[in-house]
């Protein structure tokens, strides 16, 4: 694999990840602040956990995904 490719790759990974923390993120401060505060100021740290995500997720994919798959096929066993 090329580096363009793992690059093009690490960023979708990171903003997908990105993105569904932020509107999770973002609904949770809707529903414990309330419409006024939640949707006037809840883009604030929702914007502040976003970037850290990405950035943690655009350096540490690899490792995640590999636990995650490791996770998901203990999971699957136990349930067999």
């Amino acid at each position: 694999m090329d580096e363009e490719t793992y690059l093009r790759i690490t960023r979708a990974v990171a903003g997908t990840a990105a993105a569904i923390v932020f509107i999770g993120s973002y609904i949770y401060c809707i529903a414990e602040y309330g419409y006024l505060f939640g949707v006037g100021l809840g883009w604030l740290p929702s914007g502040i956990v976003a970037i850290m995500t990405f950035f943690i997720a655009a350096h540490a994919w690899v490792p995640i995904v590999f636990l995650l798959a490791i996770a998901i096929a203990w999971f699957v066993y136990e349930r067999l």
